[in-house]
Order: structure tokens, then sequence, then C-alpha cells
């Protein structure tokens, strides 16, 4: 019977030593770093997308084969939330239980969970200037996504507009001024935590002010050091100063600092070291997606490129689609272990850093949403409609003495390609296609009415702006959901002005709502003139 007991309690030691030690191990990055196989090693420091809303055959064999550090969510893996759940689980189930998922739940246009209406756009936000407000979309935007097993929102954009110049980044950002958005960013950042989420900061070095997309080309950014840690890096330096846990994104820009020339971004160790100087040693620094074209370097392979990038000191690098290219760069960056010292020492000390992360991101774990899913999405979409209505009133009052009579609903007309926007207007007055419409049609039919033009995007901007360039004799009223900078200076004095930055459900209602208003305070103000001049006309009485 002793004996029995003996090894009934050898076998509970060994056992418990065995769970304190693998315990252990996880706590301890030496002993997982020693765990790790080459392949494993490697494949830490990559992030991939998926195709679709479903896991494909080819993507669990590459997860099998290549355990990555995680994957990205775009619009295209979205269907319903419970497919996404089980796409979600799916991967994590290869990927590992600590790997990260990201998406963009930036709000605005940029979200993938939802749609455009359900959130308010971060400029749109800036003009409100409400911390409270900020804090909350972060805890509701995180608990959507904590909800949805995702880890990591690449969200706050913290790039610094420019009131003077048109950009990509558009409604995007908070705004020009950077201590409102180095402050509303790390509300929203400090809100995404609060419900369990990762934040991440984009795009280094800043991207404010600059017109082309890095999509499709490589821009240029010219400035001095002193000038970005007053404005483009301030909102990098609050957070670090907060000491929350956050991501670093950086930008395809070509970047000029103090007149030297340090190249493209995300190959350039000089632009990564300074960002590691106003933040932290051990950041984590992501790439944007390497297949974009701003990415590009002429003579080198794109594996070659993805080595340059991650020997400049990115620690995560994001490639888009799951396919050849990725694989590629996977097999290069194996065949580089053992063999090259440098980068032997830059794998290390990237996979401490992502190891160090993933122990943050744990904790989070246990956090539980504040919001399901839908209330999240409902929490979000109701502060949209208030923050648009807010700003419909501030436009009215801005500019109230430039604003138009209108006599009746048939003196107004409706150009919109937003059918969300056009639908309180459909039987009431008549409404058409912006984009659809020629300019020289909306030129005649604006002849004596008063006509709404809605500008939506891209597209609907440079419709309008050809329209008040060649059809300079009329004044339009325009609704703009985009970016105050489309609308000149000379326009904003001439026409009627409503800079609301973002799409709403309520949107369009609030501009109908308006619009009846106008018409009851001018059929007053001609009651009340009337009755003046009867008064007026009265015979005087002996």
């Amino acid at each position: 019977m002793p004996h029995i007991l003996k090894l009934n309690f050898l076998i509970l030691a060994l056992v418990y030593f065995s769970i304190t030690s693998s315990a252990f191990a996880d706590e301890n990055f030496d002993n997982w770093y020693e765990s790790l196989n080459d392949t494993e090693k490697v494949s830490q420091i990559f992030i991939t997308g998926l195709k679709g809303p479903k896991l494909t055959q080819q993507e669990r064999n590459l997860f099998e084969s290549w355990p990555l550090s995680g994957v990205i969510y775009f619009k295209r893996n979205f269907k319903t939330q419970k497919e996404f759940r089980y796409l979600n689980q799916s991967a994590l189930s290869y990927l590992g239980e600590n790997a990260f998922s990201f998406t963009d739940q930036e709000g605005g246009t940029v979200i993938r969970v939802g749609t455009q209406y359900d959130s308010p756009s971060a400029l749109s936000v800036g003009k409100l200037a409400n911390k409270k407000i900020t804090g909350y979309l972060g805890e509701a935007y995180g608990s959507l996504l904590k909800d949805l097993r995702i880890s990591t929102n690449l969200a706050p954009v913290v790039d610094i507009k420019d009131d003077d110049r048109k950009d990509f980044i558009s409604n995007r950002s908070y705004g020009s001024d950077s201590e409102l958005v180095s402050n509303l960013s790390l509300e929203f950042s400090r809100g995404l935590l609060k419900s369990g989420t990762l934040p991440t900061l984009k795009h280094f070095p800043g991207i404010g002010g600059i017109a082309q997309d890095t999509h499709k080309q490589t821009p240029l950014k010219i400035s001095n050091l002193e000038t970005l840690k007053k404005r483009d890096w301030l909102p990098y330096i609050r957070h670090a100063e907060a000491e929350i846990p956050f991501f670093v994104m950086s930008s395809h820009t070509h970047f000029i600092l103090d007149g030297r020339d340090l190249g493209i971004v995300t190959y350039s160790k000089d632009a990564i070291d300074k960002l590691r100087s106003i933040t932290s040693e051990n950041q984590v620094v992501i790439t944007d997606d390497l297949e974009m074209a701003g990415a590009r370097i002429e003579g080198l392979t794109f594996a070659e490129a993805a080595y340059k990038s991650f020997m400049s000191g990115h620690d995560l690098l994001l490639i888009g689609w799951p396919g050849r290219k990725l694989k590629q760069s996977l097999l290069y960056f194996r065949d580089k272990v053992g063999h090259d010292k440098e980068f032997d020492q830059r794998l290390k000390i990237s996979l401490e850093r992502i190891y160090n992360l993933k122990q943050e991101s744990k904790k989070l774990k246990n956090i539980k949403p504040l919001f399901t899913a839908p209330a999240s999405l409902k929490l979000s979409s109701t502060m949209n409609s208030k923050i648009t209505n807010y700003l419909v009133k501030k436009e009215y009052k801005h500019s109230y003495e430039r604003f138009p009579a209108m006599e009746s609903l048939k003196s107004t007309l409706v150009f919109s390609s937003d059918t969300v926007f056009k639908k309180p207007f459909y039987n009431k007055l008549k409404t058409y296609s912006l984009i659809r419409t020629p300019n020289e049609e909306i030129y005649r039919l604006c002849k004596n009415k008063n006509c709404l033009l809605h500008l939506t995007g891209s597209k609907t901007s440079k419709k309008v702006a050809n329209l008040l360039n060649n059809y300079n004799d009329r004044t339009f009223i325009i609704v703009n959901s985009v970016d105050p900078n489309l609308i000149s200076s000379m326009d904003m004095k001439k026409h009627k002005v409503f800079n609301v930055l973002t799409r709403s459900y309520e949107l369009g209602q609030q501009m109908f709502n308006w619009i009846e208003r106008q018409i009851l305070s001018q059929k007053e103000n001609k009651f009340k003139e009337s009755k003046a001049q009867k008064v007026v006309s009265l015979p005087q009485q002996n």
C-alpha cells in the first residue's frame, strides 16, 4: 500500500511539474524561443489575409505548415457575424489561441463590420471634440471586435491634417490640431483597451496633407524633426507617455527628414529608429500591406523587399493575400536562419517584442466585452446620428444669412448618389443621381431652383468641383459628407455649405427637416411683413 501511495504521489508530482514547467515556459521568452523550430520562428513575423468568408483548404494547408503570427480580416471576409465567428475560430485553431487577429474598424467609411452609416468618421468626431464620446466610441468598437474574437483594431488614425491641402486621408483623421488629435486618439485607444482590444496607431511618420494614395504610388514627405515632434509625432509620444500597449503601423512614404533622404519608411532603419526613440525600444511596428504599389522597389523580388523591410526594424510584415508572394517570402526567410548572423539577431529581437505584446493581449482576453455586437453597432449608429445632427445645426448657425429662401418643397431639387440619404425626400420632392446626371443637365434643372448637392466620396467631389468651376452663375446648397478641403474657400463664401463630414442613416432626414423649417420660416416672415403693411395702411381716425 505505501508503495502504491508513493507511486501515485510521484505521478502527481510529475504531472504538476510538467504543468508548472509549461506554464513557466509560457511566461518566459527564452524558453519559448528555444522551443520553436526555424519554420515556427519565421512564421511569427508574418501576418496575412484570407480570400473570403470561409477558410479554404489551401489556407488550412498554409497554416498547418506555417503557423503565422496572426491574420488580418478585410471586408471580403465579413458576410454575417455568425459565419465570421466560425471563420475566425477556424483560423485561430491552426494559428493558436495567442495569435493576433486584426481588422480596420476606424469609423466612417473605413469599417469592416457593419456599414458606413453605423459609425461617425474621425473628422466629424474631431469637430465634436468631446473626449468622453470619443472614448465611448472606442469602447463600442472594441466590444464589437472583442465579441467577434478580434484582438486588434488597426485604429486610431493619428495623421494630422493640413487645413490648406486636400489629402488622401480625408475624413479618417480627427483634424489638423495636433493636441486635439493626440487627446482624442488616446481616449479612443483607452476605450478599445477597456473593451479588451489592442489599438494600432497609423500611419507613421504621418500622411496628413499628402494627396497621393499609397495603394497606388509612393508619396513624398518632407519635414524636420522639430516640427514632427510638435505636430505629426505628438500622438505617438502621448500614447507612449500613457504607458499603454499598442501597435504602430508605418506607411509606404518616401521620407526626407532635415534635408536627409531616408528612403521609403517601409525599408528605412533610420525612420524606424526615430519611431522607437519617441515611443519605446520595445515598440512593435507592423508594415502596411507590402503588396501595395507604394511599397515596390525596382530591382528586388518581393521576398527580397520583405527581407529589407524586416531588417529595417519592422517586427511584423503584412501581406494581404495568402498566395505565392507570401510563400516565397516565408521560404526566403527560413533559408536565412542559421546562415545570416545579423538576421538571426534581428529575428530574436522582434520575436521578443511580439511575445511581450502577445502577453499583453492575453491579459485583455479576460476582459468581457461591454456590449454585444448588435448593441455596439446600435450605439455607434446612434452616436453617428447625434453627431450629424449637431454638425447640421452648427453649420446652419455658422452661415445663417447665406441660406436661400425656400417658398415650397417644389423649389428644391436633391442630387445625391446615396440612396439612404435620398430616401426621406422620395415622393416629397424631386431627387436625382449626382453621378449619373450630366453637369450641363444639373445646370439647366437648377435655374430658379434651390439645388442640394450631396458629396459622398472622391467621384462626387470631382464632379461637383467641375460643376462649380464651369457653371459659376449658379448657387448651390452643398452637403459635404467627406472633407472640408474639397470645397475651396471661394466656394465656401458663395455657396451654402454643410460640412457634416460623415454619412449616417439620419442625415437625409435631418436635411429634409431643415428644408421644411426654412419653408415655414419663410412663410412666417411673409405673414409678418403682410400684417405690418396692413397696420401701416390703416386710415387715421379723427
